[in-house]
């Protein structure tokens, strides 16, 4: 109902009525805190996409959130993680070695390397 008390036609073929005295305020509530979404893709496949986002822009992508959302999108659009797990998967990559490690296996030694151009000092 409105002030007047008339019903108002929620509109559409379901000729149904709408009870506005039902309706959520959204004004004054709270969002839904987003899942994260897991991030399949292997970190060196990653690490190679953050330098070359680095290479075209001249920023890293987590420097301000409009340059994460922009690395982030393309793979977001076709259903790769949201940006709560890509924030989650750059923090574990950043993690993963620091500038004292010295992996064994061949691909660590890669994504050491890799990890050395974007976190090593």
């Amino acid at each position: 109902m409105n002030k007047r008390n008339k019903p108002i036609f929620a509109g559409g073929s379901s000729k149904q009525w709408k009870d506005t005295s039902e309706t959520e305020d959204t004004a004054s509530s709270k969002p839904k805190e987003e899942e994260i979404e897991e991030i399949e893709l292997g970190n060196i496949e990653i690490m190679q996409d953050i330098l070359s986002y680095r290479n075209r822009k001249g920023v890293w992508p987590w420097e301000s959130p409009h340059d994460l959302q922009t690395f982030c999108f393309p793979y977001i659009h076709v259903g790769i993680g949201n940006e709560g797990g890509w924030l989650k998967k750059i923090e574990e990559m950043k993690n993963k070695f620091n500038d004292d490690s010295a992996p064994m296996e061949h691909v660590d030694k890669k994504e050491f390397k890799l990890w050395k151009k974007i976190w090593g000092n």
